[in-house]
């Protein structure tokens, strides 16, 4: 089993979280492999926080090729990020559509990108955020039916067909206006 993350190791991405979950699922569940792909300044403090702690199971591996991440990707069990805040963050849609749980803090911008599909947690209360990695873990029925319900909320709401159609009509509202 496999939970993955990635972005920048940045203090507004709270790798420091990571690694913390990490530790409270590993004491509860053997096996669970942590990793953190991206570059970024706090990194190295990472890679030596999970080594003082002796969890030999947390990596980061620094940043892959597109390819490499996205097998990386295919091949993992859960989804996470653990970001104070986000933009549009698109690779919670790529975990969607790779059959994956996101596990991410209950910030606005989940909800609005991605409705109801993601696993929240209470935002920076990484013991809530460790059970709901626990339970994405055990993948329950009702949770593999959201992840595929997810998974046809990004296809349709985010495809190049739909994107393109919504730039259309807001071009025509513009043209329109200024008619």
């Amino acid at each position: 089993m496999r939970v993955l993350t990635i972005g920048m190791v940045e203090k507004s991405k709270r790798p420091a979280d990571f690694v913390e979950i990490a530790a409270k699922v590993s004491r509860r569940l053997a096996g669970v492999e942590f990793v953190w792909v991206g570059n970024g300044s706090l990194r190295e403090k990472m890679i030596e926080r999970a080594r003082s702690q002796a969890l030999s199971n947390v990596k980061f591996p620094g940043r892959l090729d597109a390819a490499a991440a996205g097998a990386l990707m295919q091949d993992s069990s859960v989804y996470v990020s653990t970001s104070e805040s986000e933009g549009f963050a698109l690779t919670p849609g790529e975990a969607l559509l790779k059959g994956l749980p996101v596990v991410v803090y209950d910030l606005p911008i989940y909800l609005e990108v991605y409705d109801h599909f993601l696993v929240t947690a209470t935002p920076f209360d990484v013991d809530d955020f460790a059970e709901k990695v626990l339970l994405a873990l055990s993948k329950p029925d009702w949770l593999a039916r959201q992840i595929q319900a997810g998974a046809e909320h990004v296809r349709s709401a985010y495809s190049v067909t739909a994107v393109g159609n919504r730039a259309a009509s807001a071009l025509r509202r513009i043209l329109d206006r200024d008619n």
